[in-house]
This record gives structure tokens, C-alpha cells and sequence, in this order.
């Protein structure tokens, strides 16, 4: 037997100051509690407009988690945007996240940034439906394929076919 408890507005004024410090810390063991919180937060609220106001401090520091240097930090982040994305209107992910989400995985800064983009945004896709991966799988292969694209951006969104599902 499982025991769901939901979570409302006054929750949520608590803990998501505690999770945005959490998702602070330096420690990969506190990231990753914190990213997973996030997630099953999401999925707990029981009015998801209470959850609008905290969505965009806790943003930020999620987006960090999934760029983390440590491979278990980007995962768990990764699984806990693709929770969101189901639990969370459609629109809080087309306007904010999915655009960031592309942008790293076009970075030529860091592998770590484009593997953990990559696997984030595979999440939020297959967390948005069949439709929405099709809609990008045109595109994905369209950069991955070009040969005027650095060898990173390539490399980026080939990286998305490794975490998307078959």
C-alpha cells in the first residue's frame, strides 16, 4: 500500500526555499535528493497553478543540476524534468525550458553540458508525447547530419539519440 499525500500552496511556501538551498549545495548527494524532491513535488501538488510562483527559483538551480559535472546529478535532474513535464501544463516547458534545453545541446562549452542537456531534454520530450518527439526528430537529424555545424553541435544531438527511446 502506498501512502500519497498532496501538496498545497502553504507546503509549498516551505519547502521550496529548503529545496532551492539544497539544490545550492556543492554536495551531489544533496543535488540529487533535491532534484528528485522537485520531481515528486510536481507530481503531489494538488492545484498546479500553486505551483507557478516557485517554478521559476527553482528553475535556475535545476538547470545547473543538469549540467553538473557528476553523471548521477544530470540523471536524476534529467528524470525529474521529465516528471514535471507531466505533471506541469505544456506551456511552462515550450516557453522556458525546451529553448534552453536546445541551447546547450548547440554549447560549445563543455560534453557534460550537451550529454546532460541532451538526456534532460529527451525526458521532457518523451514526457510530452509521441507528437512533440516527432515534431523535433526532423530537426535533431537535420543538425546532426550537418557537416557546416562544429563537431560539437553534432555531436549534441547525437547525444539526444542515445537517452530517447527507440
Amino acid at each position: 500500500t502506498a501512502f500519497v499525500h498532496s501538496v498545497d500552496a502553504p507546503s509549498l511556501a516551505l519547502v521550496c526555499p529548503l529545496l532551492v538551498r539544497v539544490l545550492k549545495e556543492r554536495s551531489a548527494e544533496m543535488k540529487k535528493k533535491g532534484a528528485q524532491i522537485v520531481g515528486s513535488i510536481g507530481q503531489l501538488v494538488r492545484d498546479k497553478k500553486d505551483f507557478d510562483p516557485y517554478f521559476p527559483q527553482l528553475l535556475p538551480h535545476l538547470q545547473s543540476a543538469l549540467v553538473d559535472p557528476i553523471p548521477d546529478v544530470r540523471a536524476t535532474t534529467a528524470v525529474a524534468f521529465g516528471t514535471l513535464a507531466r505533471a506541469l501544463p505544456d506551456e511552462t516547458f515550450t516557453k522556458e525550458l525546451l529553448p534552453w534545453l536546445f541551447a546547450t545541446l548547440k554549447s560549445s562549452e563543455s560534453q557534460v553540458e550537451r550529454s546532460g542537456a541532451a538526456h534532460g531534454l529527451s525526458e521532457v520530450l518523451v514526457a510530452l508525447g509521441r507528437e512533440r518527439i516527432d515534431d523535433c526528430v526532423e530537426e535533431v537529424i537535420k543538425h546532426a547530419e550537418d557537416t557546416t555545424c562544429s563537431a560539437d553541435v553534432r555531436e549534441g544531438y547525437l547525444g539526444l539519440f542515445v537517452w530517447l527511446p527507440g
